[in-house]
């Protein structure tokens, strides 16, 4: 039960089957087969190693490897050749900055960094260093010599791919937490959350992890998120249910693999049999040409790159009903950005689901089935939901609480439990990351935001997705953000960060206006009483919103905001 089993099987059926197109780079089923088993040839050389080593625990015979690499066919030759061999892909991300990368390899000390030769240095990893030089670093480089075949074959000068050893021995790491059994909630609540007994049972092999990915979320540093192969195994059953997927596919995944949605629809395409195009850097021009020139089915994407996907199709006018399935998730797609796909891709069905990189898939919403605008769907198969009040108890049709499920598809926790008790959770026996929202009658879900979104203004909670859904319906408005200044007698002030259809430098929308249009829909409360226009809200690299940044913005009072 690895998720690999899916792309090793068909794999060996059919070498000659392409597989990915990342830019001008192609490689098929045997091409990538032969790449990955050379990889895992090397984990397993490195486990082989360590078993005849003293007082070793059962983590070590799974070393951790490190995965700092862009888009690229070896990005997912080294990612599935670790988790076929039993390892665990600690995947990083090569636009963090520089410190930050230093700070999880010091913090989390994966045995193995796979990485090209010229991110190296940007991260201050150098094997040129003397093995006793370890004062700035809380680890020495030095060639693994386990990977010198596979790295062998990806000689491409300044971009060749480098296996750097980071310690001297898998003792020394010792701050990663045993991966054998990574830490999960209290056994009785995760008896209550996995009904079924293979799930239940620990000592099975699908349930050992094999990934490690960071959320980029819109506030904090990085949680790493481990996920076991049952948890994406089961995954993969509940969307050939919800989605469909056949061998005959070509699938478009602009995303960064980095991130959990991006690297998920890659490993499904492979594992089905697919073929997978995507991106070393990417830009709307380069999307528009892949969809125009390749035969693609399916797209897999988040709401911001669908938008630029359909902005620019629309200027050129363009329409391809050759696209049948389009899936996004990360965050809520707007109706007038489904429109617009419908209207770019006229014969394709469009899946939005709701999940979390802790809990998988959640909801899904088709436009196939009768879905509130408003909502983000009914339970996906395998999955249920339920609101429940702050007392653990059901509550009832539209009333906000917190948002749990039962599902076989949750991550097996963190590397290492938040200080501020957020992020995932098992309470009462459900699967939760905090977010809040409703249930409607025929069991639709709404979502109100996050429990440490909520701002209270004067003595009422207050939810920022309510007031940016309300915001979003209006006529002029593109996007918009809402953000709580801490102030003494009202407890936050809520201002909101507004992007027009038309440009901030010149807009036609008045305050008094805005105001008379929220107050007709929301409860006084929730009125926001600062407003901002921009023509550039600050992203994350999973192409979320900053909100930290854009808070800081409004603190500093920034020119990129314009004062309505």
């Amino acid at each position: 039960m690895l998720i690999t089993d899916g792309l090793v099987r068909y794999g060996d059926a059919h070498p000659g089957k392409l597989a990915i197109c990342i830019g001008r780079v192609h490689c098929t089923y045997g091409q990538l087969l032969q790449s990955v088993r050379c990889v895992a040839a090397a984990i397993t050389a490195l486990s082989d190693v360590w078993r005849s080593g003293d007082g070793l625990t059962e983590r070590h015979l799974r070393p951790c490897v490190a995965v700092l690499l862009p888009n690229s066919v070896e990005f997912l030759e080294v990612f599935l050749g670790t988790t076929t061999a039993g390892g665990v892909a600690m995947v990083l991300n090569p636009d963090w900055p520089p410190a930050q990368i230093q700070a999880i390899l010091e913090r989390w000390k994966p045995d193995v960094l796979v990485t090209q030769s010229s991110l190296l240095g940007l991260i201050g990893v150098s094997n040129e260093r003397p093995v006793s030089d370890r004062s700035n670093h809380g680890y020495f480089a030095e060639d693994c010599p386990s990977f010198d075949a596979y790295c062998r074959q990806k000689q491409s000068g300044s971009q060749s791919i480098r296996a750097i050893a980071l310690y001297g021995s898998p003792s020394q790491s010792d701050c990663m937490p045993d991966l054998t059994y990574p830490h999960t909630p209290e056994p009785t609540n995760l008896n209550q959350l996995c009904q079924k007994e293979g799930h239940r049972g620990e000592s099975s092999t699908g349930q050992r992890p094999f990934y490690i990915g960071f959320t980029s979320g819109t506030t904090g540093f990085p949680k790493g998120v481990i996920r076991s192969h049952a948890s994406w195994v089961k995954s993969f059953e509940a969307g050939q249910i919800e989605f469909g997927l056949s061998s005959e596919a070509q699938i478009f995944v602009p995303g960064a693999f980095v991130h959990s949605l991006s690297l998920y629809a890659a490993v499904e395409t492979l594992v089905n049999g697919a073929t997978l195009h995507g991106f070393a850097r990417l830009t709307p021009k380069a999307m528009i040409q892949c969809l125009i020139q390749e035969p693609i089915t399916r797209i897999v994407a988040v709401p911001a790159l669908l938008k630029a996907i359909a902005q620019t199709m629309s200027r050129k006018q363009l329409s391809l009903p050759t696209v049948r399935t389009i899936i996004s998730g990360g965050s809520k797609l707007r109706p007038d950005l489904r429109d617009q796909l419908q209207a770019c891709f006229p014969l394709a069905t469009l899946f939005e689901y709701y999940g979390a990189s802790e809990l998988s898939f959640m909801t899904v919403a088709s436009s196939l089935e009768s879905v509130p605008v408003d909502s983000v769907g009914r339970a996906f198969h395998g999955v249920e939901v339920s609101v429940r009040r702050d007392d653990g108890m059901a509550a009832s049709p539209k009333e906000i609480g917190w948002i749990g499920i039962h599902s076989e598809m949750v991550c097996s926790g963190y590397l290492e439990k938040p200080d501020d008790g957020t992020g995932f959770q098992v309470k009462e026996g459900w699967a939760t990351v905090g977010d809040r929202g409703w249930l409607d009658e025929a069991g639709y879900l709404y979502l109100a935001g996050r429990e440490r979104d909520m701002l209270i203004c004067n003595g009422v909670n207050v939810y920022p997705a309510e007031i940016e859904a309300v915001l979003m319906t209006h006529p002029e408005i593109e996007d918009a953000v809402v953000i709580g200044i801490p102030d003494d007698c009202r407890g936050d002030i809520i201002c909101a960060v507004l992007k027009m259809k038309v440009q901030a430098v010149n807009p036609s929308i008045e305050r008094s206006n805005l105001i008379a249009y929220l107050r007709q829909r929301l409860e006084p409360e929730k009125c926001p009483r600062r407003f901002f226009l921009t023509d550039d809200l600050p992203m994350t690299t999973g192409g979320k919103v900053s909100r930290v940044d854009l808070k800081q913005q409004i603190m500093e009072r920034s020119p990129n905001l314009l004062v309505l």
